[in-house]
């Protein structure tokens, strides 16, 4: 549920149709990557969440330099379907709350601003280079945490993701081996592929 929700906001992404809460919406996306799930990254995220401490997990303790969302609902018997719906939903409606600190800087990239108030929730779910992602819910005593975990992290200053019309062929993805998904404007990065993408412009 969480990758189906990931990736279907990144489609409504890419296709311009997600609203920037100014009006407009947020820029087509050019050759956005549908992303991929990682068990690994899931179990090094349950074991920060089932600490139950609201609150960001150490650099330390994120292996690889991952990003990461956390979410959380005072309900304590929350199922893990609607803690996707939800937290997902949630990291995604700072487009909306927040979107015009995200038109504070040309070129599309992540200004202090925007991640200062809290678009980093959202564009760490649509960061280009983010490729693999992996959530854990853990039920607490007081409350239902979630976290999701990123390969890669999202950095102030970097490209959120390349503007422009969404791919309608396998040559508009710019990568070795990618497929376009033209139904759903993204683009489908292969295994052998993944781990030198985020280096490409």
């Amino acid at each position: 549920m969480f990758l189906d929700k990931h990736n279907g906001y990144r489609s409504l992404v890419a296709k311009g149709q997600a609203s920037n809460g100014q009006g407009g919406f947020a820029p087509k996306a050019a050759r956005l990557p549908k992303m991929n799930y990682g068990c690994d990254i899931e179990t090094n995220v349950m074991n920060w969440v089932k600490q139950c401490k609201y609150e960001s997990s150490p650099y330390s303790e994120r292996a690889g330099g991952y990003g990461e969302n956390l979410w959380m609902s005072p309900d304590n018997k929350m199922d893990k379907t609607n803690a996707a719906v939800e937290s997902t939903a949630a990291w995604f409606s700072a487009l909306q709350t927040q979107g015009k600190w995200l038109q504070a800087t040309p070129g599309n990239t992540l200004n202090f601003l925007a991640y200062y108030f809290g678009a980093q929730n959202y564009t760490q779910m649509v960061w280009q280079k983010s490729l693999v992602l992996g959530c854990a819910v853990a039920p607490c005593d007081t409350m239902t945490l979630v976290g999701c975990q990123y390969k890669f992290m999202n950095t102030v200053g970097g490209l959120i993701y390349d503007v422009g019309e969404p791919c309608t062929t396998n040559e508009d993805c710019k990568c070795y081996g990618c497929l376009c998904s033209k139904e759903e404007a993204l683009c489908l990065v292969p295994p052998p592929t993944q781990s030198s993408f985020w280096q490409w412009g």
